[in-house]
């Protein structure tokens, strides 16, 4: 069912069947009941909530508001997506939020794909750093 309420929402956006604020409320509200009941958020309803909350608000909030989640905001899918953002230049913090999710997940080969590609184009050396650190962090809170 929950897929379905998905579909619906994301057509809304595509076919700018209502009004942005509304889509962006009836999102916040879906997203809040189901971590209020325990309810996994259905696949793709991240995705959607960033795409929309780009729409409304500054990319640096959007930011702000990734870091600020907790619980099934840390997946791949959603790291994918903020790569093909900031591939686009739809969202040039993309490219580190996507890294630290890698990290977070554990998936080094990808971070380190990323970070080779010639598609990225930030500050290196200190991303790297930074990456592995983060990455060192992650594999010590695995091993302990």
């Amino acid at each position: 069912m929950q897929e379905v309420e998905v579909k619906v929402l994301r057509w809304l956006h595509e076919e700018e069947a209502t009004g942005v604020q509304y889509l962006e409320a009836a999102i916040a509200e879906y997203l809040g009941s189901c971590c209020r009941h325990g309810i996994a958020v259905p696949a793709g309803l991240h995705l959607l909530a960033v795409d929309v909350a780009l729409l409304t608000a500054h990319p640096h909030q959007v930011v702000t508001a990734l870091h600020e989640q907790k619980g099934g905001w840390d997946s791949a899918r959603l790291a994918s997506h903020l790569e093909r953002l900031a591939r686009k230049g739809g969202l040039a913090e993309g490219w580190h939020l996507a890294l630290d999710m890698y990290t977070c997940l554990g998936m080094h080969d990808r971070c380190c794909q990323m970070l080779l590609s010639k598609v990225y184009a930030g500050p290196t050396a200190g991303l790297l750093n930074w990456s592995a650190a983060r990455a060192k962090e992650s594999h010590q809170l695995v091993l302990s």
